[in-house]
């Protein structure tokens, strides 16, 4: 049976017998046929004929579902207008009584919860691990400073490690300075030199000059007279790096003493 229902509902389905269930202010077979009295409400749009609610034996305009007003007037329900979402989240009216819910740029969430995207936590807010730290700022911000012992970051590379050996050699001005990690320096003596690298000697005559030579230095100028004796009987043997140990006045104990000799 073919229904014809006008201003209703169709009883279909398998079991269904093809009865119409008409809409309010609707009766007849096809729901074709107005009740007179609910025509003579001039219900407006989204509004229909219903039983009052005082008093079930009179009609009225009442609003459709999913509309709001007095009966009269009925405009769409707009959820947006009630603060119903996450206040970081954006409401958008999707129709009657519709609306989804999106989180705010920098949140993330289903638009009810939106909690703060800490970049920092996602791929290191794409900072570059072996050389930078990675800096929240706020919801969905952040930004890359160099760690500690490097400097001059460049986005998506990282940054330089410093040269310890440029910026602060704490080797000996004989030894070679190595930035092995960051940091951390290494020295090594020179060729011909022997010592930590913290401090390098060469052989013991050229120590000996050095203590003479050395500006404020204790032994500065006190040792020039014995200097000058063993250059003249013991040059080429003690130009070797020994290991020596010489015992030797200062000027002051060879005072009265002819060094010309």
């Amino acid at each position: 049976m073919v229904c014809s229902c006008v201003h209703g509902v169709c009883n279909s389905g398998i079991d269904g017998d093809g009865t119409c269930e008409c809409y309010s202010a609707y009766t007849g077979p096809s729901c074709d046929k107005p009740i007179p009295e609910c025509a003579a409400l001039l219900c407006p749009e989204n509004s229909r004929c219903s039983p009052s609610s005082q008093d079930e034996t009179k009609l009225e305009c009442k609003c459709l579902p999913n509309y709001q007003g007095d009966g009269h007037y009925c405009e769409p329900i707009n959820p947006c207008l009630q603060a119903i979402c996450h206040p970081h989240a954006h409401c958008t009216y999707l129709g009657p009584n519709q609306h989804s819910c999106t989180c705010q740029e920098g949140y993330h969430g289903d638009g009810q919860v939106c909690l703060p995207v800490d970049p920092c936590q996602t791929h290191y807010g794409n900072c570059p691990t072996e050389s930078t730290v990675c800096i929240y700022d706020g919801p969905g911000q952040s930004h890359c400073e160099c760690k500690e012992h490097y400097r001059n970051y460049v986005p998506g590379v990282g940054c330089s490690m410093i040269d310890v050996c440029e910026s602060r050699n704490p080797c000996h001005r004989n030894a070679n300075c190595t930035t092995i990690t960051p940091g951390q320096p290494k020295c090594t003596c020179q060729k011909g030199y022997v010592g930590d690298g913290s401090t390098c000697y060469g052989n013991i005559m050229e120590r000996l000059r050095e203590l003479n030579s050395e500006p404020r230095g204790k032994w500065q100028g006190r040792l020039t007279s014995f200097i000058w004796l063993l250059d003249k009987a013991y040059a080429w043997p003690l130009s070797n790096l020994g290991p020596f140990t010489v015992l030797l006045p200062t000027d002051k104990g060879l005072k009265g003493f002819d060094v010309s000799i």
